[in-house]
């Protein structure tokens, strides 16, 4: 499985998170869909949708978290027959190296099993 990283300092964290969490595919990335790192996808197109799709699942769920005047939502689930997808927010976190810029994640994980929270 290729484990990439366009952020450096995101490569050690990710590689210990698919081993402990026996992830196939991963993709860390701003609430904006912008990837900082992934594992597991071998087509760039396919990062490409899957930020995009998991920017907009997040989106859509800080709004319905607002429309019901509750704080946004810490993880969404999505458990199938074969597969799972879960999707969270890590907060704002300041990049450890190159100064104190900060950025609000997002962690899309696709598991095969289940996924337990």
């Amino acid at each position: 499985m290729t484990t990439r990283a366009v952020e450096t300092w995101t490569l050690e964290p990710l590689v210990k998170f698919v081993k402990e969490a026996g992830a196939r595919l991963v993709l860390v990335m701003t609430s904006a869909g912008q990837v900082l790192a992934q594992h597991g996808f071998s087509r760039a197109v396919d990062v490409m949708s899957a930020a995009a799709l998991g920017a907009a699942i997040m989106a859509s769920t800080d709004e319905m978290a607002r429309q019901l005047r509750q704080p946004p939502f810490a993880a969404l689930n999505h458990q199938g027959e074969r597969h799972g997808i879960f999707l969270a927010g890590s907060g704002n976190r300041t990049r450890p190296a190159g100064g104190a810029r900060r950025l609000r994640s997002r962690c899309f994980v696709a598991r095969s099993g289940p996924v337990i929270l």
